[in-house]
């Protein structure tokens, strides 16, 4: 018996094969390492976008303490800058400058007369030749 070429039983057969089961099953795999790696993906957009916003904030502080760093390089350029920088650093003065220390009331009885007196006494008497 010959069989006869017919439309409708190739078209039959064509669309079998998409719908078996194991066609589907490797169409499941396929979505879920695809699924997958869209996850791993996504993840690692977020993380970078939290980093992104953390190197934002930091550059705001840097470029802050750049501006300061600069303003005090001009300063330490002039004269009265390098001075002032001096005396902040070393504790010193000019000659003939005069310092005053403004000390608390409570602090300023920790030694009494006698003591200063007793000590001075002591620091005159090792200075004889003066």
């Amino acid at each position: 018996m010959t069989r006869l070429y017919s439309h409708r039983n190739n078209k039959r057969n064509s669309v079998a094969w998409y719908y078996s089961k194991p066609f589907i099953v490797l169409l499941i795999i396929i979505l879920i390492l695809i699924l997958r790696g869209s996850w791993g993906i996504y993840r690692k957009a977020s993380q970078g976008k939290e980093l992104r916003t953390v190197a934002e904030q930091e550059q705001i502080i840097l470029e802050g303490k750049k501006l300061s760093l600069e303003s005090r390089l001009q300063r330490l350029g002039t004269q009265t800058g390098q001075e002032s920088e001096i005396r902040k650093k070393f504790n010193v003065s000019k000659f003939n400058e005069k310092l005053v220390v403004i000390v608390d009331r409570e602090v300023a009885a920790t030694t009494t007369e006698e003591e200063v007196t007793g000590v001075k006494a002591f620091f005159e008497i090792l200075m004889f030749w003066k």
